[in-house]
């Protein structure tokens, strides 16, 4: 469980991971003549398929499964139907177990009505509206979705090729298990099942607002966030440098880090990129490979000490250097942040804890350490990775609140009851309640709660 130092839960573990286990328990069970005793399975085992294969094959008698019932409390019911396409996914984010730490109510990232039953039980609209929602991210699809179950005619613009937002990012992230992947296809099905408009490749401009005429009752702005821009401010010679490459372009291929690679920033999005560094794409994600990886072996029951099983654990030819701030440490999720960290220090990764940059110059990095080591060095690099933080992104917002007090209304270009929502990590530009930044459990909700009130 959560005292091993071996992840048990998280979304890189390859589901079933466990569940040969269960089958030599079972197996010895049957020795002793005790084969009427029931041997349950879990841990990780979130899709119909593999609960139906590990059932076919004798490997246990019953399936447990926890949090999938928190994101789809019909998954028994839809399974049994033949419906297993219509589930909402359990991604293993474990949002919900990091909810259950803080002491706060435990719900779902991608389930929002979860632990709000009676908050926000569900009920049509009262008078159907015509409502556009601006962004296909977390937040923008939820809010869609919402919408037209609700009865209303949504039309959903996305002026990029692929719908999902900062999800086309993390679905590179090995570790994640896969997981925006699996959330990008459940979200596809149910916008091609769904009526909605949805108009990829396509801005949402005072053009295409004002020749809807008298048609829009509201508009949803979630048009998410973006990086925030390098310069010299934040570090003394950044803005001269030439090895400086913003966190998005390695994400999506368009740059390649060289062998020596110094990220800086201090939260989720510098791990995920230092994970991402230091895969190996050769290696396969398979249950094998995971248990030897972290010296797990189930024939014996037996578990290597992690000094012995992180020598075994494959590294590719990059070094990349990781710092904390002065201050504090990365704030990561308590469910996976620690295996996360363990797994980029095992795979090569160096992550200095309280450390301050200087500077950058083309010798590398200059670096100084605090209190009771404190230290001057420099960190020689090919690659630094900017990745401190999001922006929220309010081109769209600008326009169309200055669209309405340009007399807009005057001039019969909207409705009289015309009203404008903020959902997801670009609702900070207008509520300076944060920094643009946002993860997907929050967005989803700020996404349903609008489409549950307009």
């Amino acid at each position: 469980m959560h005292d091993s130092y071996v992840q048990t839960l998280a979304s890189f573990v390859p589901q079933a991971a466990f569940a040969r286990g269960c089958q030599r328990l079972k197996e010895r069970l049957a020795q002793e003549g005790l084969g009427h005793v029931p041997v349950v399975a879990s841990h990780r085992i979130h899709s119909v398929a593999v609960a139906q294969r590990l059932l076919e094959r004798g490997v246990c008698d019953v399936v447990g499964i926890a949090r999938p019932l928190l994101a789809d409390p019909q998954f028994i019911q839809k399974a049994a139907e033949g419906r297993p396409h219509d589930i909402v996914p359990c991604i293993g984010c474990n949002h919900c177990v990091n909810r259950l730490y803080t002491t706060e109510r435990v719900t779902c990232a991608l389930n929002p009505i979860a632990g709000y039953e009676l908050e926000r039980a569900w009920r049509p609209a009262p008078f159907k509206k015509s409502v556009a929602v601006v962004g296909a991210g977390a937040a923008g699809i939820t809010c869609a979705l919402t919408l037209w179950r609700r009865g209303h005619d949504v039309t959903l613009y996305e002026k990029g090729k692929f719908i999902g937002g900062q999800l086309n990012w993390a679905k590179m992230v090995p570790g994640k298990g896969g997981l925006p992947g699996i959330v990008l296809e459940y979200w596809t099905r149910q916008l091609r099942a769904s009526s909605i408009n949805i108009r990829i490749e396509t801005e949402f401009t005072e053009a295409e607002m004002t020749k809807q005429h008298n048609f829009f009752h509201a508009v949803v702005l979630a048009t998410g966030s973006i990086p925030k821009p390098y310069s010299s401010h934040r570090y003394p010679g950044a803005g001269e440098s030439r090895i400086i490459v913003p966190f998005e372009r390695i994400l999506d291929g368009s740059v390649r880090a060289g062998r020596r690679v110094v990220i800086l920033g201090n939260g989720a999005i510098s791990h995920d990129v230092a994970s991402y560094l230091l895969h190996d794409q050769r290696v396969s994600r398979s249950v094998d490979f995971f248990l030897d990886e972290w010296g797990v072996n189930l024939e014996d029951g037996s578990l290597e000490p992690p000094a012995l099983s992180s020598q075994r654990a494959p590294r590719n030819n990059r070094d990349v250097v990781l710092f904390t701030k002065i201050h504090y440490d990365a704030q990561l999720s308590k469910g996976t942040g620690w295996s996360q960290k363990l797994w980029i220090r095992r795979h090569g990764g160096t992550i200095i804890k309280h450390a301050m940059v200087n500077n950058i110059d083309k010798d590398g990095v200059h670096v100084s350490t605090m209190p009771p080591l404190p230290e001057r060095y420099v960190v020689p690099c090919d690659t630094i990775v900017w990745c401190h933080g999001m922006l929220p992104n309010i081109s769209v917002g600008t326009w169309i609140y200055e669209w309405k007090k340009d007399g807009a209304d005057k001039r019969g270009e909207m409705l009289r009851d015309f009203s404008i929502y903020v959902a997801g990590s670009c609702r900070d530009a207008s509520t300076g309640e944060g920094r643009g930044e946002e993860d997907l459990m929050r967005a989803v909700q700020e996404g349903y709660e609008i489409g549950y009130k307009v």
